[in-house]
């Protein structure tokens, strides 16, 4: 015995302001006035001059109709329609209808965003259900008023009309007492030279380590050097560098290099992508220059939420990458770069020598280079560390034994060739 179909031929829906909404049995001859007594009639809220009426065509397609649902309920023939069977009607809400108008608030206010229209509201109520005022709003606020217009008149296309308010005192609200419409703009404008106090950080061997308010825009690592009072005995001012944070803009800027990298070259975004990882620049600086002469453009001019980094004198070297050992090794104030290679085994069979080269504490780094027959080392300063990188050939250069298995394989392969070349 198959399955009983889930099908409907006799019934009605009747949705919306309607105190019972809910299904209902068609009979021959209802109308729509009787669907809406079958759901004890209209709530307090239903909007009377139009309701939707929602049709099913033989081929089970559907239609909508609009009918004057106050006119229906008079009895009028023409709106009071003969109802079929799977009809559908949809009455409306003054409250939901009323709750889609809105105002939007913009600018220099607690808790900017939109807001639903009611219907009365005044730019004063408006203001204050949005927290107020904030300390860099000015005296002007602008409203834009939707222009509603079923044609262009002339050469007027303007889709707003514009009103200035220009406030004597904003902690007064009693110039805000006017009357909002549907879909207005506000804008309350910040003061042209409003800026907030932004901060930087001292980090490390200082007098006074912590946070510092900027001066103003200008302000230099030598004024904030001078302000924290001055290095103490152990540091390593050689060392001294500045964490910058990255901007959202230069995170999509990088972002968007490594995506174009990636449509180019299968592998070389690697390096865009682990510096996308990163949440900071390193600025290395030249802090005994910069005392010197300050103000020249080695002074690096500080932004928002910068550190200024002052390390620990570091008596060590470090030595990473292809040698025969990483190692650390006690700074010698005579040695030169070999010395290091020398103290940690050497370089390693896979080493690029030439391309082998130094970091210094301050984040700077340097390569050795080579004038005809002569190649200079770079100075190794304490707290470098030297890294010498691998071959990029390397990894794909066969071993004694991988060739000797190759070589073989092509034997065999030559011996079956020749012996069916002889059938």
């Amino acid at each position: 015995v198959g399955r009983i179909l889930d099908r409907y031929s006799n019934r009605l829906k009747i949705s919306g302001a309607v105190f019972r909404p809910d299904i209902y049995e068609w009979v021959a001859g209802l109308r729509v006035a009787d669907l809406v007594n079958k759901a004890d009639g209209l709530r307090e809220d239903a909007f009377l001059d139009r309701a939707v009426l929602i049709r099913q065509r033989p081929d089970l397609t559907r239609e909508m109709r609009s009918i004057d649902l106050g006119k229906a309920l008079t009895k009028d023939p023409q709106h009071d329609l003969l109802l079929q069977k799977e009809d559908e009607l949809l009455i409306s809400s003054k409250v939901e209808m009323t709750d889609s108008l809105k105002v939007t608030l913009l600018g220099e206010v607690h808790v900017p965003g939109d807001y639903h229209y009611i219907t009365g509201m005044t730019l004063k109520a408006l203001i204050l259900n949005a927290g107020g005022f904030t300390d860099a709003s000015s005296s002007t606020i602008e409203v834009a008023h939707l222009i509603i217009r079923d044609t262009v008149v002339g050469t007027d296309a303007r889709s707003s009309e514009i009103e200035l308010i220009r406030l004597t005192d904003t902690l007064s609200f009693s110039q805000l007492d006017i009357a909002l419409r549907p879909y207005d703009v506000i804008t309350v404008r910040k003061k042209p030279t409003y800026t907030k106090p932004e901060t930087v950080l001292v980090v490390g061997q200082v007098q006074f380590p912590g946070p510092y308010a900027l001066n103003s825009s200008q302000e230099r690592v030598s004024d904030l050097f001078k302000r924290s009072g001055g290095a103490l005995p152990d540091a390593n001012i050689t060392a001294a560098y500045i964490k910058r944070f990255k901007s959202d803009e230069e995170r999509k800027r990088i972002a968007e290099d490594a995506r174009r990298l990636q449509l180019l070259f299968a592998d070389s975004s690697a390096t865009v992508l682990k510096d996308l990882e990163k949440e900071y620049n390193r600025i290395p600086l030249n802090l005994e220059k910069i005392l010197i002469r300050p103000g020249t453009i080695e002074d690096v001019v500080l932004q928002s939420r910068d550190e200024l980094i002052i390390p620990r004198f570091d008596a060590q070297v470090r030595v990473s990458g292809a040698v025969l050992q990483s190692t650390q090794i006690p700074f010698n104030k005579g040695a030169g770069f070999r010395y290091y290679i020398s103290s940690a085994g050497g370089y390693a069979r896979d080493a690029w020598r030439k391309s082998a080269y130094v970091i210094y504490a301050n984040g700077k780094s340097a390569t050795a280079r080579r004038f005809l027959f002569v190649k200079s080392y770079p100075k190794v300063l304490a707290g470098s560390e030297i890294i010498v990188p691998k071959e990029p050939f390397a990894r794909n250069r066969l071993t004694t034994g991988e060739v000797v298995g190759l070589s073989s394989a092509l034997a065999s392969l030559a011996g079956v060739v020749i012996a069916l070349l002889r059938l």
